[in-house]
Parts: structure tokens; sequence; C-alpha cells
């Protein structure tokens, strides 16, 4: 059988809109983005996008969330890396593929009221 996609690196990702896995084939410096769109809630509006990216033997993982509510806008922020052949996971889904397990390069929080206040 021959490769029609030579040089990528292959994983299964979650996407926040479809709530379901998708398959990704990355060559080296390329980035996809699942998600990103922005939901209205009873309350404001919500909005969540993950960033893949392919550094050599290395996938970034840039997770984004954004929203506001009664109690004014939360914007959350994740970044994570992957080694081909490291660590994987299996989601308690039934059915899910294997997903690479992500180590914590940083993490990030702002909330507009708390700042307000002085937190």
């Amino acid at each position: 059988m021959t490769d029609r996609q030579p040089n990528r690196i292959r994983i299964w990702a979650f996407h926040p809109e479809t709530l379901d896995y998708v398959r990704l084939a990355l060559r080296d410096g390329e980035s996809v983005t699942l998600g990103g769109n922005y939901v209205e809630t009873d309350e404001g509006y919500s909005r969540h996008a993950s960033t893949y990216t392919r550094r050599g033997s290395v996938i970034e993982r840039s997770d984004f969330d954004d929203g506001r509510d009664c109690d004014g806008r939360l914007a959350r922020g994740w970044e994570g890396r992957w080694t081909l052949g490291g660590p994987m996971f299996q989601p308690r889904t039934e059915g899910a593929p294997l997903l690479p397990d992500f180590s914590e390069a940083d993490a990030w929080q702002r909330d507009e009221y708390a700042e307000a206040a002085g937190y």
C-alpha cells in the first residue's frame, strides 16, 4: 500500500464543535485549528479552540477558551507537548481512539471581574 501522505504524523484529536474524534495528519511546520466558533448562551457567549502544530517529532497543542456571562469575561489558555512515540491515553468514551497524552507546558487564566477587584 502506498502512503498518500508521506512524512506526516497522524494522531486522533477531539473536535470541540462536533463532539467527536477526528484524525489529524500533520507535516513538519503545519498547524490545524479545531473549533473556534462563538456559541451564544443564555447569558452571553463561549468559544473553545484547539490548535495542533507539528515541529519535527513534537506535536504542540494550544487550547483557548473564551466567554462572557453575568460574571463577566473569562479566558483560559493551555499549552502542551507530545513527542512521537510518547505516552497515549484511552478516553472513557466507548469506542474512543487512543489519544496523545500531552504534557503541560503552560497554562493561564484571565478573569475580568477578579482583576477589577485586585485579585
